[in-house]
């Protein structure tokens, strides 16, 4: 093994036992708020992988879609499958479409009352 090789593998070794010491005493359980929002693609499969990705290890999951409205989405159903994940949907379509930001702020907001 090069000198390179084997300064590389014992800072590893470090930061693999600071890391493990970091778990360890990671014992606080308390929520997190995750908003995925802007411009392009991404936000929703980003929040759906989160989401089962904890709910695979136990934790309690919601996921808040604002914008979609009231049509059937592929997403919906399947969380249907998932009970431990708790989906809720308010809104009244694209803000684009709907282009009242009285109207869209009070459905968000009612939205977070659900």
């Amino acid at each position: 093994m090069s000198d390179q090789a084997a300064e590389h593998k014992r800072k590893m070794a470090l930061l693999q036992a600071q890391q493990k010491e970091r778990v360890a005493k990671a014992d606080e359980h308390r929520g997190i708020l995750i908003v995925n929002s802007g411009n392009g693609k991404g936000k929703s499969s980003s929040a759906f992988g989160t989401a089962f990705r904890a709910a695979g290890h136990g934790q309690r999951v919601a996921i808040m879609q604002f914008i979609k409205g009231g049509w059937k989405t592929g997403e919906a159903e399947a969380f249907k499958r998932f009970p431990e994940i708790d989906h809720f949907i308010s809104g009244d379509g694209f803000t684009w479409n709907t282009q009242d930001l009285d109207e869209d702020t009070a459905s968000a907001i009612n939205g977070w009352k659900k």
